[in-house]
């Protein structure tokens, strides 16, 4: 198994402005929990923006997404551009799932001109990661880079080999049990891996665990529920790249390409927090929300503020689709006359995770509009 990268741009990955280049919510989740229509207007998250594309590949009449990370906005800003400007094996080289860096730098320039000014201002500074392979340049994958360094390292070649071939969950236990508990090996584990997740130390008290027993568990519970070769949901963030470019999300591929691209002017990004967003919307004119695990990074008073604005912007029966690594978020008391669960829909969405990250995965619906606040401005909401 070819690794992805060096020890050198391993490091380098983990001083990258981009956190996430790459997503792992897996698209069959998004398909049946947000189910969009032709006339659906849907809000996101951008992060990769790999879901906000979904959304427009499933047929959405509008998507926004939103982030509060600037370079996460560029990103997304750049792989809209790309859809926009090249064909489908040329935007593979841009997103460097296809390797070639120096016609990838080509087809920056070549999409240059679609961005707007603070991207471009951006995308000119960072060129070296579109060089490197822009879909392997997140921190989150530097991290695993290193992991698998160490692993290297400590078991040897053989276990690389023997862990990108994991194809059903008892062979992932035994490659735990014969390969992640040799004490080397697990010292190496937990100093990799309390580094990933030291700045999600509120991640790790939640559920009881320092980053580094949080992290090791973390690890353990992908590969001891989901295969690891040909998922586009675990490989690359093991190994930097797809498994193949017959393995990759739904929009990645051919097909679902030619389906995204035509629609791809209908995503707006907007740089910021999402409840700020929301606030700016009138009542009952969204479709359906993705939230991702923004759960895991907020405080309780946050959420219930977030989503006191889904159940005000969202239209009655709007899904409010969440992920979760530390256990099922619960609607919040005041609320529940205005979100309704389906506990049997999301044991059976979980089923459907092959990134192995979540520990749960909930759909909500917006029951009624029974808030009165008001946007501080109809002028300023967006048009729907």
């Amino acid at each position: 198994m070819t690794m992805a990268a060096g020890p050198i741009d391993a490091l380098r990955t983990l001083a990258s402005p981009i956190r996430f280049s790459i997503t792992n919510e897996d698209h069959r989740i998004i398909e049946r929990a947000l189910a969009p229509r032709p006339d659906s207007c849907l809000v996101t998250i951008a992060s990769a923006g790999d879901t906000p594309l979904e959304c427009l590949r499933l047929g959405a009449a509008e998507v926004h997404a939103v982030d509060v990370s600037a370079p996460q906005i560029h990103l997304c800003a750049l792989k809209a551009a790309g859809m926009r400007e090249l064909s489908h094996g040329e935007f593979l080289v841009l997103l460097g799932v296809v390797r070639d860096p120096e016609q990838a730098l080509l087809l920056y320039e070549r999409v240059r001109g679609a961005l707007d000014d603070e991207a471009q201002r951006f995308w000119d500074r960072h060129r070296h990661l579109i060089a490197r392979g822009l879909m392997s340049q997140g921190r989150m994958i530097g991290f695993f880079s290193l992991l698998l360094r160490g692993l290297r390292w400590t078991a040897g070649p053989e276990a690389i080999e023997d862990l990108a071939a994991i194809r059903a969950a008892e062979e992932g236990r035994r490659f735990v049990d014969s390969q992640l508990e040799k004490p080397r090996v697990r010292l190496v584990l937990q100093s990799v891996l309390g580094l990933l997740l030291i700045a999600h130390s509120r991640q790790a008290a939640r559920v009881g665990l320092s980053s580094r027993r949080y992290a090791t568990a973390l690890l353990k519970r992908v590969l001891t529920r989901v295969p690891v070769a040909d998922n586009p949901y675990v490989f690359p963030f093991l190994f930097g790249r797809y498994p193949s470019t017959d393995h990759v999300p739904p929009h990645l591929s051919a097909v679902g390409y030619a389906q995204a691209r035509p629609r791809v002017d209908r995503l707006r990004l907007h740089h910021g927090c999402i409840r700020a967003f929301l606030s700016t919307l009138p009542e009952a004119t969204v479709d359906g929300f993705e939230l991702s695990n923004v759960v895991d990074w907020q405080g309780t008073e946050e959420t219930a503020a977030l989503l006191e604005e889904v159940a005000r912007t969202g239209r009655p029966g709007a899904p409010v689709l969440l992920f979760s690594r530390n256990g099922a978020p619960t609607i919040p008391r005041q609320l529940r006359d205005a979100l309704e669960e389906d506990p049997e829909e999301d044991v059976r969405l979980l089923a459907l995770d092959r990134s192995g990250f979540y520990r749960a995965v909930v759909r909500w619906r917006v029951r009624t509009n029974h808030l009165s606040k008001s946007p501080s401005s109809q002028e300023t909401a967006r048009s729907w």
